[in-house]
């Protein structure tokens, strides 16, 4: 849950939405890809996260990430019982949102530095997966982070099976030291879905999620979109818009990182003083 002393004062954006596009537009039905405008301005952000976007048509905005994980369900969970292959522990919510297409699970082996590239081979050569699931940066809730040496193996993985991965990263811009990781899908463009959201960086009553899918993956994304949503909210895409194109975002992410990093130290302080002898845990550089 974020801190509500994370949300940026919200009246100045909503004047400048309104200064850029009239109020008969942000509050009339949008596009089921997502506000134009939106589109342009995150395409350059995603690319400063290291994600492979070629223009702003490769971006699917949803009602925030869980809509774009029950999106992938649909897309490609067409029967019961069909393999999806994610680490224990994973998100719940990913959980929730394949679920209302009754999968089945294989676990792929993780350990501190995440997913386990070679234990993902055997997966995908004994099982007929779907897609795979992970988050690779900050997991929720292990704490792990995927290094690049095991992210370039990964990504070879999946191009070799031919197989899609959903690469979930909420947090990715929340990082408290060392340096960021390129992303999977920036790796394996054409077998990874990427996804990433507002919800920890704006506010998450502004439902704002974004997609990178290849071409194809993405207007499947997008029907389904379309017909279980018809489109999101063009009033918060909008001041999404000006949040990112302005230089918000990049300005706001410090003050978000000195609020939340010595919540994690306190956390590991208290682990390291109160936690008996044989016990270990996963200190995340961010989150």
């Amino acid at each position: 849950m974020p801190d509500g002393r994370t949300f940026p004062t919200i009246a100045p954006l909503v004047a400048r939405a309104l200064e850029l596009h009239s109020s008969a537009k942000i509050l009339q039905y949008g596009r089921s890809r997502g506000f134009p405008p939106l589109c342009e301005a995150a395409a350059p952000w995603l690319r400063s996260l290291t994600v492979d976007v070629e223009s702003p048509q490769d971006i699917l905005i949803t009602s925030g990430s869980q809509s774009a994980l029950s999106a992938v369900g649909r897309v490609f969970l067409e029967q019961p019982d069909e393999i999806v292959a994610l680490e224990s522990p994973t998100y719940l919510g990913a959980l929730d949102a394949f679920g209302e297409r009754h999968p089945q699970y294989v676990i792929v082996e993780s350990d501190a530095d995440g997913m386990d590239p070679e234990s993902l081979d055997r997966v995908l050569s004994q099982y007929p997966v779907k897609f795979v699931y992970t988050v690779s940066d900050f997991h929720n809730p292990a704490g792990t982070t995927i290094p690049l040496n095991r992210r370039i193996a990964i990504a070879d993985v999946l191009m070799r099976h031919r197989v899609l991965m959903v690469e979930d990263s909420p947090y990715r811009q929340l990082r408290y030291e060392g340096e960021h990781v390129r992303t999977i899908q920036s790796l394996a463009p054409n077998n990874v879905i990427f996804m990433t959201t507002l919800s920890k960086l704006l506010a998450p009553g502004l439902r704002t999620g974004l997609t990178v899918a290849p071409r194809q993956v993405l207007e499947r994304m997008i029907n389904v979109n379309g017909w279980r949503t018809l489109c999101g909210s063009t009033f918060d895409q909008a001041i999404a818009a000006v949040y990112i194109g302005e230089g918000h975002l990049d300005a706001h992410v410090p003050e978000i990182v000195n609020l939340y990093k010595p919540r994690r130290d306190a956390m590991v302080a208290a682990l390291e003083a109160y936690f008996p002898e044989g016990w270990s845990w996963v200190t995340p550089p961010g989150g």
